[in-house]
């Protein structure tokens, strides 16, 4: 025999994909490559010198980009990128009333504003939770792609917000490539570890799809509530629906007749979504190796379906082990 070693998995792309709920540990943010190598990350070699550039321009506007390097608690290292370019965030989500503007306060929590350089809010009811008092939570227009940096910094920072806790950056400095401040952040003991949804974006190309390992960016949870994924498996559709029904049944309840929802079911919730949810490919569940051939969009194979179980060929929201797509 002349072969020796272990055999080698094929997957589709050279490597195995995985997708799924993670929990993971903050290791640093824009590192060099020589950081990135000695932590275990690939780098090519010969680039180890090479500087990495974080700043640049989108559409004459100065554009950063945030890259945390993180390892799951099963050894798996990722980078999670985030891209905040210096123009006001406005988005239209499922208002009818016209542009709506993201603001953000100095705890990090974002609210819709239907005016561009003031928070006027939608509803009342809660403005106040996110101003403060005298408006001491200093209320201010989000740059684009701020509101999914500061949930991921949210998330993984372990600061008591009901006591007055706050987290902001210097937003300046982060486009003039100055990350002291989110780098002395993650030295602390607020540090915790973050629970980050991960996927596979699917792209099209002149070769065919094309398939990469991302994650969801408008919801994180504190990686303590990791330990509910791994209890549960798997979130089915039940498990979603009645997560909706319990935060529908909350509007109007105060104290002890609202039921607690978490961070997770939050998070949950907002990938289901059915028009503003995860756009990838997604597994709610503990992490596990990505199969193409299980999502119809990634397989040439014929899906046969039993007539006993029309579920499976609707249009519903994804949940478990099924997609967008």
């Amino acid at each position: 025999m002349a072969v020796t070693g272990t055999k080698k998995e094929a997957t589709s792309g050279g490597y195995q994909k995985t997708y799924g709920l993670a929990a993971y540990e903050v290791l640093g943010v824009n590192l060099s490559n020589k950081e990135l190598k000695e932590l275990g990350f690939w780098v090519k070699e010969g680039e180890e010198e090479i500087e990495e550039g974080f700043t640049g321009e989108e559409d004459g506007n100065q554009k950063v980009t945030i890259e945390f390097a993180c390892k799951s608690l099963a050894g798996k290292l990722r980078k999670f990128s985030f891209y905040l370019v210096n123009k006001n965030d406005r988005n239209n989500p499922e208002s009818t009333s016209g542009d709506l503007y993201t603001f953000i306060n100095d705890q990090g929590a974002n609210a819709w504003s239907t005016k561009p350089n003031e928070f006027v809010p939608l509803s009342t009811q809660y403005a106040k939770s996110f101003t403060g008092v005298d408006d001491s939570l200093n209320p201010r227009p989000a740059k684009k792609g701020e509101k999914q940096l500061m949930l991921f910094m949210r998330s993984c920072m372990a600061i008591n917000y009901k006591e007055g806790g706050t987290i902001k950056y210097n937003i300046k400095k982060l486009f003039n490539g100055n990350f002291g401040e989110l780098k002395d952040d993650l030295k602390t003991d607020f540090l915790t570890t973050i629970l980050v949804a991960t996927t596979i974006a699917v792209k099209e190309t002149d070769e065919g799809s094309k398939e990469t390992e991302s994650f969801y960016r408008n919801g994180f949870a504190p990686g303590i509530l990791y330990e509910h994924v791994v209890n549960k498996g798997e979130y089915t559709i039940a498990d979603i629906k009645l997560i909706r029904d319990n935060i529908t049944n909350n509007k109007g309840k105060t104290g002890r007749n609202r039921k607690f929802i978490t961070a997770l079911e939050y998070l949950l919730v907002d990938m289901t979504k059915e028009k503003h949810g995860c756009k990838d490919l997604y597994y709610l569940g503990v992490v596990k190796d990505y199969d193409p051939k299980t999502h119809i969009e990634m397989s040439n194979e014929a899906i046969i379906v039993e007539k006993e179980e029309p579920a499976i060929i609707k249009k519903p929201t994804p949940v478990g082990n099924t997609s967008k797509y």
